[in-house]
């Protein structure tokens, strides 16, 4: 949801600038990286304001974001908005 992900940004929980990664299960040389921004995920030019958006544009398919990208700490992107509530 773009509200979820806007709100971890303005709340200060996922900072402008953080680079979010994907690794290939099967091909480790296939990672690739976007860039948080005030606005959303810059990913290849375009600005997503869902993670899944942005996982789409990698894959071509419909993919769970939250799940897809990591953190620099290798923590899934999913973390953050769990604790969004609490």
């Amino acid at each position: 949801m773009a509200e979820n992900l806007l709100s971890l940004i303005a709340s200060g929980k996922l900072s402008s600038g953080t680079q979010l990664h994907h690794e290939a299960r099967r091909r480790a040389e296939l990672t690739v990286t976007a860039t948080v921004t005030n606005n959303g995920i810059l990913f290849r030019g375009r600005t997503f304001t869902s993670p899944s958006g942005a996982a789409r544009a990698v894959t071509g398919r419909p993919v769970d974001g939250w799940l897809f990208w990591r953190l620099p700490s290798g923590e899934q992107l999913g973390t953050l908005r769990a604790g969004l509530n609490a």
